[in-house]
């Protein structure tokens, strides 16, 4: 856990320069990830699920959706500590710690995948969902379980902390609705800056 917020720390300070400054919180208690297991444990096969304004699986690890495979997307999840991995749309790769969708025929699933033309990748708003069978319980944390890492910098060239959470107010945020949209949103680094802007970061 030390090394962890050590990793973090230096991290966050490596990428912001500027003068805009930007309050940070890391959560101080993670939940276990999966064990590594040899030889690797694959993924299963949950089902063709319904996903309406990309809700259903909330990450998106920006995967190259012109080169998309099963593995390619499941891996990513799984590395990045993800129970669940979607794929989407010929190429689009989702992850997430609860499925937020319902099912549905798996006839709703059936475009090929980019990078492999014999794998499925789901469909027009349909998620092929596959599930890591090593995943610990699900994560119970809280916005307790951020801790603040200080007053931080940007950078010149871009964003320091890249998600906005457009979906909050402006004029009413608070630190503590902040936490929980990033928390929602499975971002380990949440930030306010600009008085009323949210943002969050991943690792």
């Amino acid at each position: 856990m030390a090394v962890r917020s050590l990793f973090t720390a230096s991290m966050a300070a490596s990428l912001f320069s500027s003068t805009i400054h930007a309050n940070l919180f890391a959560r101080t208690d993670y939940p276990a990830e999966p064990p590594c297991a040899y030889p690797f444990t694959s993924f299963l096969y949950a089902g063709c699920y319904e996903d309406h304004n990309h809700q259903t699986l909330n990450y998106n690890p920006r995967l190259d959706s012109q080169d998309m495979t099963v593995q390619k997307c499941t891996a990513s999840c799984k590395a990045n500590g993800f129970r669940y991995a979607g794929l989407e749309y010929y190429g689009e790769c989702f992850c997430g710690t609860t499925v937020k969708g319902a099912a549905t025929t798996q006839d709703q699933c059936t475009f090929p995948c980019t990078g492999n033309n014999d794998e499925t990748c789901g469909g027009s708003d349909r998620l092929s969902i596959y599930m890591d069978p090593t995943f610990p319980p699900i994560d119970e944390t809280t916005i307790v379980d951020y801790s603040p890492l200080g007053c931080y910098t940007e950078g010149y060239s871009g964003r320091a902390v890249a998600y906005r959470q457009e979906q909050l107010s402006t004029t009413t945020l608070t630190t503590e609705t902040c936490l929980q949209a990033c928390k929602d949103g499975n971002y380990p680094l949440a930030a306010t800056e600009y008085a009323g802007e949210c943002v969050s970061l991943t690792l």
